[in-house]
């Protein structure tokens, strides 16, 4: 692919070999009108694939290949290509050991065997795959796709790793002694502590699938040495199930730089809301990957037709991609059956039409910048250290108790991987932290929960969060009985009878909360009460500590605390003043008067790129942003819907209070277009400030 400052368009699309030459006349005629810059051929796709299409399958397609490649070029189109099965997806009926005799199976954590889904060690399968890509690598094209079937779960019917016989014996090469795969699950899924084999295992996969990537990179080098590679990933939170160690991966490319393809998810429409999930796997994925690595967002309906997903919510995927950074999009929107893209003629249009207007949220967003928000945590090793209760599944070593962002975001309160004022920790990711990782994050503003100040209690950092000792966990269903949350604390927004359902996360279930004993100097600002209204538990309390830092603790375990009955009116209005007060009345971007906003906020040299989306059916009428910024602002510029940056002083308010900047909206906001506004800032000296009512007063 090429960088520039366009919105980078990459269709993804499959010409079926009995209908090759009218599809590629339609996708050759229609190129112009849907402002395509790139078209990724998938090859041997879906319902019609073959599995593992034989190697003279493969070189019987490639003159067509080359009739499409020609075609493009002549056009100034680029050229990829995407083979639909790496490792394999699934069975589907396949047997792969009648295409390649003597193929080693994946062997799965229960010691099913798929039919189809190679053993990643299997000679076969990588002769034959470094193969595929040797022919491929004939034709040069711009990228060659790696899918997300390289991986070692999700392969129906074997959900977990590969334990074949392969496996364990290089197993045994590194601890010196065979495992039986009932053992080493076992000890792979061990309560507690985790046993050494679990980090020892997990690292052996993710060492094999680098050697991988190097063997595929090597067979294109020697025909295509331009030729990039293109990685299409599951998602950080899954793949730490498999080790995946993300640098090494991307050094053994061999691409510099290494095309990251991150799943946007809502494959069908569902909720406005879960908008979120997919902004979120972009920052996920970024900050798994080396610096320096191009994205290309991954945007799809499945199973592929009008009935799945609105052209309306395909463009909000594409500017959340542009609005977080992206270099561009993937779109695989046609299906594989041999239909025609005309079929649904409203994607073009929309392609087409909305072209000048992503491009130009590019132009503001692209390049070295830093995302505004509460800083979240994440490290690949997450599943080397995660203490698991007796008797769980293999699926429990994922990410499965990360609630942060599912908890601010929605209340109006970015988030982002890098460097922030206020840091926020839920579940066990604080088990991968050094102590000296940990001394760092106290010295800034830490918002935990009740399992993350049980693991830094643990670890002898009891009195820096404000914990004498950390009581026992009862669920709220099963105690009590409990009545409400009471939000009391006037000096934190709270007044008293100010009440917050404890029917976590969907009215009508509850979640655990711990009982803490509490150090003199801690403040709390709410409690449970019970149906008399008198005061219980903690539920969220704070204190300073001896590093200079500030500690907020929630009781709640929020991974199952947070969801649509944990957002309220009262809870923007607290988490606004939490997050004000860790940060010192510094926190950087904060939106105020909507429900269900997602706000990107990037910074770039002398400017911040702001782009509101609303994420519910009714408008925004008075929503305002507020930044923190020591300097003041000079212009602001909003984006048209014919995509010009036009001057934004007409239906802005900007009011400023001591570095804090108050953008207030005199226009509505709907969910179909999102707000994005370029603000351009000075040093102080150079202009007056104005004032307004202090953020906390809006709050009330």
């Amino acid at each position: 692919m090429k960088t520039g400052q366009t919105a980078w368009y990459a269709l993804r699309r499959t010409l079926v070999p009995w209908r090759f030459d009218e599809l590629l006349r339609e996708l050759f005629d229609a190129l112009e009108s849907y402002c395509v810059d790139e078209v990724i051929l998938k090859i041997d796709t879906e319902e019609f694939s073959h599995g593992h299409p034989s190697l003279a399958m493969i070189r019987e397609m490639l003159p067509r290949l080359r009739q499409a490649k020609d075609l493009l070029k002549r056009k100034g189109i680029c050229f990829s290509i995407n083979p639909w099965s790496t490792l394999g997806h699934a069975d589907r009926g396949h047997r792969a050991e009648e295409v390649l005799p003597g193929i080693g199976l994946m062997v799965g954590h229960d010691g099913t065997t798929t039919q189809h889904c190679a053993c990643p060690l299997s000679p076969v399968w990588q002769d034959y795959m470094t193969a595929v890509w040797g022919i491929y690598a004939q034709l040069q094209p711009d990228v060659m796709w790696i899918e997300d079937d390289l991986r070692n779960f999700n392969h129906d019917p074997v959900q977990y790793g590969c334990f074949c016989d392969r496996h364990l014996d290089r197993f045994k090469s590194l601890v010196g002694e065979h495992v039986a795969r009932e053992a080493l699950v076992s000890h792979l899924l061990a309560s507690g502590t985790p046993h050494p084999y679990r980090e020892a295992y997990l690292s052996m996969q993710g060492e094999i699938t680098n050697e991988i990537v190097e063997k595929l990179s090597g067979a294109l080098r020697t025909t295509a040495p331009e030729t990039t590679i293109g990685l299409m990933s599951s998602g950080p939170f899954l793949h730490v199930v498999e080790g995946r160690d993300w640098t090494g991966l991307a050094e053994t490319s061999h691409c510099h730089p290494l095309i990251s393809r991150p799943p946007l998810g809502n494959y069908s429409e569902g909720s406005l809301r879960g908008l979120y999930a997919s902004q979120h796997s972009i920052k996920l994925t970024r900050a798994a990957l080396p610096a320096g690595t191009v994205e290309m967002t991954e945007i799809e309906n499945i199973p592929f037709t009008q009935y799945t997903k609105s052209n309306a919510f395909t463009f909000l995927q594409m500017a959340i991609s542009f609005a977080m950074g992206c270099e561009g999009v993937t779109l695989n929107t046609f299906d594989h059956r041999g239909s025609l893209m005309e079929d649904d003629p409203g994607v073009g249009k929309m392609l087409g039409g909305k072209k000048a207007y992503l491009s130009a949220i590019k132009q503001a967003a692209n390049g070295e910048g830093a995302n505004r928000g509460a800083q979240l945590l994440f490290d690949p090793h997450y599943s080397f250290r995660k203490h698991l209760p007796k008797d769980a599944s293999y699926s429990a070593l994922a990410v499965t108790d990360e609630a942060a962002s599912r908890m601010l975001e929605p209340l109006g309160i970015p988030c982002t991987y890098g460097d922030a004022p206020v840091t926020v920790v839920t579940g066990q990711m604080l088990r991968c932290l050094t102590d000296a990782d940990i001394r760092d994050l106290l010295r800034k503003g830490l918002l935990i929960d009740s399992v993350a100040a049980g693991i830094l209690s643990e670890r002898g950092f009891g009195a820096h969060i404000g914990v004498a000792s950390l009581g026992t966990r009862i669920s709220l269903k099963h105690n009590g009985p409990y009545a409400a949350e009471e939000y009391f604390n006037e000096d934190f927004g709270g007044e008293p009878n100010d009440f917050l359902t404890i029917f976590l996360p969907e009215y009508g279930s509850m979640p655990t909360i711990r009982k803490f004993e509490l150090l003199q100097e801690v403040t709390v600002i709410s409690h449970l009460v019970d149906a008399d209204r008198a005061p219980r538990e903690p539920v969220l309390f704070v204190t300073d500590n001896a590093l200079g830092g500030r500690v907020a603790v929630f009781a709640y375990e929020l991974g199952e605390a947070v969801g649509t009955a944990f957002y309220h009116a009262a809870r923007r209005r607290q988490m606004v003043h939490l997050m004000k007060w860790l940060s010192n009345d510094r926190f950087p971007a904060i939106v105020h008067g909507a429900v269900y906003p997602l706000l990107i906020c990037r910074d770039r040299p002398g400017e911040t790129f702001c782009a509101l989306f609303n994420l519910m059916l009714d408008p925004y009428e008075k929503v305002s942003i507020e930044l923190y910024d020591q300097r003041v602002i000079s212009r602001i510029s909003s984006l048209s819907n014919d995509g010009r940056w036009v001057d934004a002083s007409q239906h802005t308010l900007i009011e400023t209070d001591r570095d804090h900047h108050l953008i207030t909206l005199n226009q509505s906001v709907t969910w179909s277009t999102p707000c994005c506004l370029n603000v351009s800032w000075e040093e102080k000296s150079t202009l007056r400030q104005r004032s307004y009512p202090k953020a906390n007063e809006q709050e009330r």
